[in-house]
């Protein structure tokens, strides 16, 4: 970048990442960096960006966690993204989405849609969501809530909004703040490997 006028200034450089060809519904192009660089007159310097694997990812709303796809991407640089001078497009290979980590905050419908959050919750708690009609009967063990049935269906909405904190009140105390932290535990397993490997 180069100030080819007779006073000093300054211009902020933007960098934009589009997925060309984008499974799912995203803008054209995403701001991914940018940095705020004065120069004096004649002064020139490079502007270099490093790029993580974040700049290019989606929300994957299904694995609840950021997505890479395979595809072509295009890389652009200007002052704003109307006004982009550079252009070029690159091959980008997916990586397995890192799965988002689960915390004492995490609502309960995120962990019954993860099946290992889920396999982690059922041999914890399952019993007492399955007498709110959040997980399904057990073959052999006694039916569930009625699917019409509003009064159930309405606590149940209201339950799998709630924290996993949450779940002790339930319980009066049963499920205690140990067996939380266990769980936890055992429904992040594998998640930091995760996230070395596709970083």
């Amino acid at each position: 970048m180069r100030n080819i006028g007779a006073r000093a200034g300054s211009e902020i450089v933007q960098f934009y990442v589009g997925d060309v060809a984008a499974r799912v519904r995203r803008p054209p192009r995403e701001l991914a960096a940018f940095a705020k660089i004065a120069l004096a007159p004649g002064e020139e310097q490079e502007v270099r960006f490093a790029l993580e694997r974040r700049a290019f990812a989606f929300w994957d709303a299904a694995a609840h966690a950021w997505a890479v796809e395979d595809g072509a991407f295009e890389l652009a640089v200007g002052a704003s993204s109307r006004d982009l001078r550079l252009r070029t497009t690159i091959e980008v290979e997916a990586v397995a989405p890192v799965r988002a980590r689960f915390d004492r905050h995490t609502p309960l419908s995120r962990w019954i849609a993860d099946l290992q959050a889920r396999a982690a919750i059922e041999a914890s708690a399952g019993g007492l969501l399955r007498v709110f009609g959040l997980l399904p009967p057990k073959a052999g063990g006694p039916p569930g809530p009625a699917a019409d049935d509003e009064r159930f269906a309405t606590r149940r909405a209201m339950i799998l909004g709630l924290p996993i904190a949450k779940l002790g009140r339930f319980t009066r105390g049963a499920f205690s703040d140990e067996q939380l932290a266990a769980l936890i535990e055992r429904a992040n397993a594998g998640a930091d490997d995760d996230a070395g490997r596709t970083a």
